[in-house]
């Protein structure tokens, strides 16, 4: 696959709703790939805002379809699973930081700390509601995996941002971080902003 071009992999049609589930990839020449998840299920506008960063850190970006708010929690997490697998076995990636924005961000705290040992970084953007159910806290310990909760000063989900992180440091104080950047809104953060997260 020609390096810095982005395809739309298609991986297969969803057993519980006939969606087609499939990924859009920038493939880099590293073994590092950020995985980002879009609270949308046409997720190409992160994609496009994402691309640059991952260019200049040299990760291969990959952003699968079909990830969205409106999909059942256990229809993404199996979706996302997928993906990981593929990606893995058919790019040579061998870390993996996987980040998303609002309910994406949700969804990939969820999966991060519940198969801890897929992931080297965790990284929730204006990502909503505690995820207590999931933790899994000796293999999170074990994988050395960290958890980066961010948030804007301007998010309207702030508090929840703040809450998610304070649970985590509570039983993680070694391997979490919190940063609320200012004047942002319930969105991606700027490339400077980003650089330091990623």
């Amino acid at each position: 696959m020609q390096k810095n071009n982005v395809q739309q992999i298609q991986l297969r049609e969803n057993k519980l709703k006939k969606l087609s589930l499939s990924y859009y990839v920038n493939v880099q020449d590293t073994d590092i790939a950020l995985l980002f998840l879009s609270p949308t299920l046409n997720p190409i506008k992160y994609f496009h805002q994402l691309k640059s960063i991952c260019i200049d850190r040299n990760y291969t970006l990959v952003v699968p379809t079909q990830i969205g708010n409106t999909q059942d929690t256990e229809l993404c997490i199996d979706n996302v699973l997928n993906v990981v697998k593929d990606v893995k076995d058919r790019f040579n990636v061998k870390k993996i930081y996987i980040s998303g924005l609002s309910g994406g961000g949700r969804t990939a705290a969820i999966i991060g700390c519940t198969w801890p040992n897929l992931f080297q970084r965790i990284i929730t953007i204006c990502g909503t509601h505690p995820i207590t159910p999931f933790m899994n806290t000796k293999d999170i310990i074990d994988s050395k995996v960290t958890i980066h909760t961010v948030t804007g000063s301007k998010d309207k989900l702030r508090k929840e941002c703040k809450f998610l992180h304070e649970y985590c440091f509570n039983i993680l104080p070694n391997v979490t971080s919190y940063h609320e950047i200012q004047n942002l809104g319930h969105e991606i953060p700027n490339d400077v902003d980003l650089n330091k997260l990623f």
